[in-house]
């Protein structure tokens, strides 16, 4: 525990975080320095950071996109990796880092409780605004190809306009350089990985707005779906969503 105490003290030196959040670290090695399952301790920890995003060694960090879509495990894998090895079973560890998936004894409502209901509203953001509809692009691609391939054009030029029209109703040039003004970046059309995310999720509001319900619904499941068997044939298991 000594130890442990000693390198979240440098960890937060150079992380430069605030109070909330080194009380968050100190907390959850407390929790599991005295027994408690690791997996507790960590999503308690995730409920308690406050900081939206970190430096650490020249690398930002961005927890929250927009400020209200939350990417819990973006922090969880930062944080994880803080913990001494011997705490975490290498199995669990890998099942987190590389899938995504918490131990079996994590139920939803444990996940819910943890997080606190703003953030838990924040990872549905993150979710259904970044991820599925980064699943939905992608869907909507496989398509857009197969249709043009009917129709004897083999080639991918066009393609992302064509998916872009679909889902957005205006081409993806369009839309970045509208994004990019409404952010005060001018008509760059290059994106850090940060701000491509917040794009996404940019695109994901555009589309509720401008969708039915019948339509929004059916674009979700479709994303959901595909997303379940992309899962499946990596892992070889459903997809699990807290």
């Amino acid at each position: 525990k000594t130890c442990m105490t000693s390198n979240l003290r440098n960890l937060s030196l150079n992380a430069g975080q605030n109070e909330r959040s080194f009380n968050a670290l100190g907390e959850m090695y407390d929790s599991i320095s005295k027994g408690n399952p690791w997996a507790i301790a960590l999503l308690e920890a995730i409920g308690r950071w406050s900081l939206p995003a970190e430096q650490i060694n020249n690398l930002h960090i961005q927890y929250f996109l927009a400020g209200e879509a939350f990417d819990w495990l973006l922090l969880a894998e930062r944080l994880v990796r803080e913990i001494p090895e011997n705490y975490i079973p290498e199995a669990d560890k890998n099942a987190l880092l590389f899938q995504g998936r918490l131990p079996s004894y994590i139920t939803t409502t444990d996940f819910k409780m943890a997080l606190g209901p703003e953030k838990y509203r924040a990872h549905l953001n993150y979710f259904y605004g970044v991820v599925l509809e980064e699943m939905l692009w992608h869907v909507t691609s496989n398509e857009v190809e197969k249709a043009r391939t009917v129709k004897g054009l083999h080639h991918a030029i066009g393609v992302d306009d064509e998916v872009s029209n679909r889902l957005y109703r205006s081409s993806l040039k369009a839309l970045t350089g509208r994004f990019q003004k409404e952010n005060g970046r001018g008509r760059s059309m290059k994106f850090t990985f940060t701000q491509y995310q917040e794009f996404v999720y940019w695109l994901f509001k555009k589309r509720i707005s401008i969708s039915d319900n019948a339509r929004a619904a059916s674009d979700t499941k479709k994303s959901l779906d595909a997303l379940q068997q992309l899962v499946l044939e990596k892992t070889g298991s459903e997809f699990i969503f807290y």
